[in-house]
């Protein structure tokens, strides 16, 4: 928390939360950047799952990216979580041939990847 907090007063990162009533119940933020082209992370607090306040916080995400000047934007998800895919989806990325085995509470994930261009 500490990490993304000081990275959201950083002009040269992407941090912003998702508020009910100035009740923060998500996150999304930058992962990696390099040049113009940006890899964006996100969560939701669960009792806001499936309420479409994912999809329409990542569509205003990548909509204040291009307006920075990205000219794409990647985001991944786990497969066994078809809702975070679902979102990308809806927020109109496309799905890249791009996949990646990471680590997580000890347990080994396969990622796939969306991307969003410009």
């Amino acid at each position: 928390f500490e990490r993304l907090k000081e990275r959201s007063f950083q002009e040269s990162h992407f941090v912003r939360g998702i508020y009910i009533n100035d009740e923060l119940i998500g996150i999304v933020n930058d992962v990696e950047i390099e040049g113009d082209k940006l890899e964006i992370g996100y969560a939701i607090c669960s009792l806001y799952h499936n309420l479409g306040y994912g999809t329409e916080m990542l569509k205003i995400a990548l909509e204040q990216l291009m307006e920075r000047g990205f000219t794409e934007v990647k985001a991944g998800a786990f497969v066994e979580n078809p809702a975070s895919i679902r979102i990308m989806q809806k927020a109109g990325m496309t799905r890249i041939d791009f996949t990646e085995e990471i680590e997580n509470r000890g347990k080994t994930h396969k990622c796939v990847y969306y991307s969003y261009k410009k």
